[in-house]
């Protein structure tokens, strides 16, 4: 029986009724389980292309959820879906990026639900000029960069991007979350994540085309409908709603207060006390609102913020020549070579994977109810390859030696607390099925 992975253009063979999550896993394919494959969550899903009549009924879990998103027969739980026969599959999400997709799938045509939502707008500043001064090739090449660059800080702090309008993004916070303060945290770094990857970007922009992009944020909290809208043939997720007008209208005042980024009132309101940097504070009327608003321009974080760190840190490890993983199983070789038997001797689907493990972890940071469930699913898988809880302190320090070496001088003394911190935090989950 044979398992073909279309877009990843790779062919395994299988034990049968093994699950295709389990196949993946096995063949060390990189397959998003955020809740470790226990159908808490949606993030192994497949296309089965080819084959479906070769796959298991739907579990009772795998039925409901599918019920509840509208899925038709060939999308399917990979960690609950078991093979038969041969089958041809697609991976639906191959990113913890991808995830930010999955917030409406469950708002149904027609229906419409009241949320409160963290809305940010960013808008890049003197587009026209931008455009009108660079050949119409370079312009959407620039702008892709963009987009991807400031896209990321909105998908890793839990929100989705909305929409791109002209030379703008809008993403959305809260759409599967309820805690307002959770919320508003995500919108804030997410703010700041746009910022700093901004200053990364204009580095690389001045040297291949002598030229630097600046923009206006703005950050909302409040009440909006959301509901899939539109003709039945081309319906697509929309939201509406004053709070979205006066988000828009926020990231106006940026330019006309020469601030990069402004919150409402309402984000501060449900943000703990202390919590931020913040520089100009101004009562300002928006367009088409009869009274006045207040807005603050956020600066920075009071406290390190050991998630908004990590966050930053990725862009290191995923810098062309950086080969997170092969640092990480040269440096573990080098420093235990008695761990080398526990491994592969052809270490490059590993090496892949170790990147892939870390990326996956950083996104669900967000979405802590999926993260333990994953984590511990993950330890209790490694303790069955043989990793033993004195092998944790292992990992821990040759990720340290990993992290330090990619950053150089950015590793500073905040970086490795950060690191360290969220290091403890995933490792200890892993280890307690360890001590179970």
């Amino acid at each position: 029986m044979k398992v073909t992975y279309r877009r990843a253009a790779r062919t395994v063979l299988v034990r049968r009724r093994d699950t295709i999550l389990a196949t993946s896993i096995r063949n060390k394919i990189p397959h998003l389980h955020e809740c470790g494959g226990l159908a808490h969550c949606t993030t192994c899903r497949v296309r089965i292309v080819d084959g479906l009549c070769n796959v298991s009924e739907r579990t009772d879990p795998e039925a409901n959820l599918a019920q509840q998103r509208g899925w038709d027969d060939n999308t399917r739980l990979a960690c609950q879906a078991r093979i038969n026969g041969d089958i041809t599959v697609e991976r639906v999400l191959e990113t913890g990026a991808d995830i930010g997709s999955l917030a409406p799938e469950a708002i149904k045509y027609g229906s419409g639900k009241v949320r409160m939502l963290g809305l940010l707008f960013c808008d890049m500043r003197n587009f026209t000029a931008f455009v009108e001064s660079h050949l119409p090739h370079d312009v959407v090449h620039i702008m892709n960069r963009f987009f991807t660059a400031l896209g990321e800080p909105i998908l890793l702090n839990n929100g989705m991007i909305y929409q791109y309008v002209g030379d703008e993004i809008i993403g959305l916070f809260g759409i599967g979350d309820d805690n307002p303060t959770r919320v508003c945290q995500s919108g804030v770094r997410a703010g700041l994540g746009m910022l700093r990857a901004l200053e990364h970007l204009n580095v690389e922009l001045t040297r291949d085309f002598n030229t630097e992009l600046h923009v206006g944020i703005g950050l909302h909290y409040g009440r909006v409908i959301v509901g899939q809208m539109g003709h039945p043939s081309v319906e697509k997720f929309a939201v509406v709603g004053d709070a979205i007008n006066v988000a828009s209208r926020i990231q106006s005042t940026t330019r006309t207060l020469d601030v990069d980024f402004l919150v409402s009132d309402q984000v501060l309101e449900h943000l703990p006390e202390g919590t931020l940097k913040t520089g100009l504070r101004s009562e300002v009327e928006l367009k088409g609102k009869n009274a006045t608003s207040t807005v603050v321009e956020v600066t920075g974080l009071s406290l390190p913020d050991h998630q908004h760190i990590v966050q930053g840190m990725l862009s290191d490890f995923r810098r062309p020549g950086s080969a997170f993983g092969t640092t990480f199983y040269r440096i573990l070789f080098s420093l235990f070579p008695e761990t080398r038997p526990m491994f592969p001797e052809d270490m490059a689907e590993q090496e892949k994977l170790m990147l892939h493990m870390v990326e996956a972890i950083a996104y669900a940071a967000g979405r802590p109810q999926n993260l333990a469930l994953g984590l511990t699913e993950l330890g209790r898988r490694h303790r069955n390859y043989g990793v033993k809880h004195e092998h944790y302190p292992v990992v821990r320090l040759v990720l340290e030696s990993t992290a330090k070496e990619l950053m150089g001088e950015r590793y500073t003394k905040e970086v490795a607390t950060a690191w360290m911190a969220f290091l403890d935090t995933v490792l200890q989950l892993m280890a307690s099925t360890s001590d179970s």
